[in-house]
C-alpha cells in the first residue's frame, strides 16, 4: 500500500541522479579541454547530453507522451552532433550541422505545439522577439562574405536556430526554456566567430559553457512544465 505513495520520491530522486551525472559530465568536459584531443572526449561530450535524453521516458507523470519524445529526440540528436564534431571539427562538421540542424527542427516543432497564452505575450516578449529577429540578421550578414562553400548550409542552420529561438520565447515553457534557447543561439554564434573569422583566447570554453547550459535549461525547463500539465 506504501508503494505509490513512495513512487514520486524515488522517481525524482532518478531525475536529480541523471541531472547531476549531466553536469559532471558536462564540467568534465569543460575541465578537460587543455587535454583535447583525448580518447574519451567523445564519449563524455557525447553522453553529457544523450544522459539528459532518458529523463522524458522515467518522467511521470507527464501529459503528453509525444511532446516528451520530442523533447528526448532533440537531445539525442544533439547528442550525435556532439560527437560529430568532437570526433572531426573539420571532417565531420557538416554532418554535425546537420545533426544540430535535425534538433533545432524537432525542438521549434515542440515549441510550436506549446504555444503561451497570448494574453502572456507582454512587452518584453514582443522586445525579445525583435531582438533575436535583428541580431540574427545582422549577425548572417557580418558572416556571410566568411562562409565560402558552407554559405548554405550555415545559412539554412542559422535560419532554424532562429525559428527555434523565436518559438521558444512564443512558447508557454517560460524563461527556463526561453533563456535556454538564446544561450544555444550564443553558443553558435561564438563557434561561428572562432569558425569563421577568428578564434579568441578561451573560445572553446565560452562555447560550450553556453551550449552545454543552453541544453540542460531546455531540456529541464520543458520536462518540469510538460509534469505540471
Amino acid at each position: 500500500m506504501t508503494a505509490p505513495a513512495t513512487l514520486p520520491v524515488r522517481q525524482r530522486n532518478y531525475e536529480r541522479t541523471l541531472e547531476v551525472l549531466s553536469l559532471a559530465l558536462g564540467a568534465g568536459y569543460l575541465l578537460a579541454l587543455p587535454a583535447y584531443p583525448y580518447a574519451a572526449s567523445p564519449i563524455i561530450k557525447g553522453l553529457s547530453i544523450a544522459v539528459l535524453a532518458i529523463l522524458p521516458w522515467l518522467s511521470r507523470p507527464v501529459t503528453n507522451r509525444r511532446d516528451a519524445g520530442l523533447l528526448s529526440a532533440a537531445l539525442v540528436t544533439s547528442s550525435m552532433g556532439d560527437v560529430f564534431l568532437d570526433l572531426g571539427p573539420q571532417r565531420l562538421f557538416v554532418p554535425g550541422l546537420g545533426a544540430f540542424l535535425a534538433a533545432h527542427i524537432i525542438y521549434t516543432v515542440l515549441f510550436l505545439k506549446n504555444p503561451a497564452r497570448s494574453s502572456s505575450m507582454g512587452m518584453s516578449h514582443r522586445f525579445g522577439l525583435a531582438g533575436v529577429a535583428v541580431y540574427a540578421l545582422a549577425f548572417a550578414l557580418w558572416l556571410a562574405p566568411s562562409l565560402g562553400p558552407l554559405k548554405i548550409p550555415v545559412t539554412l542552420y542559422m535560419c532554424a536556430i532562429t525559428a527555434m529561438v523565436i518559438t521558444a520565447i512564443r512558447s508557454r515553457f517560460g524563461r527556463r526554456v526561453a533563456s535556454g534557447a538564446m544561450l544555444f543561439l550564443v553558443s553558435d554564434s561564438l563557434l561561428a566567430v572562432a569558425k569563421f573569422k577568428a578564434p579568441f583566447t578561451w573560445h572553446d570554453y565560452l562555447v560550450w559553457a553556453a551550449y552545454y547550459a543552453a541544453q540542460y535549461l531546455i531540456a529541464t525547463g520543458a520536462l518540469r512544465s510538460l509534469q505540471n500539465g
